[in-house]
């Protein structure tokens, strides 16, 4: 793997707080899925390291929001 997509995906799990090896399955996958057929090859991992961070954040986010709405939701049980 080149030196670019290990500094990819050790960004990505530190950022999202994912286990590197779930980043690099992931990273992998999708960068097969978008170079098949493409023809710039220089960009592919870029893109496929930009989809990796936004399936992980956004995975994040609905966990992040459903814990608060969950406390939120506990509070006014409460009072």
């Amino acid at each position: 793997m080149p030196c670019a997509d290990v500094g990819f995906i050790h960004s990505i799990a530190i950022k999202t707080q994912t286990p590197q090896g779930t980043v690099s399955r992931m990273y992998g996958t999708t960068l097969a899925e978008i170079g098949e057929g493409a023809k710039v090859l220089d960009y592919i991992a870029l893109l496929a390291a930009k989809r990796v961070r936004r399936e992980r954040f956004c995975r994040d986010k609905v966990i992040l929001m459903s814990r608060a709405e969950m406390t939120r939701t506990a509070h006014l049980t409460i009072e």
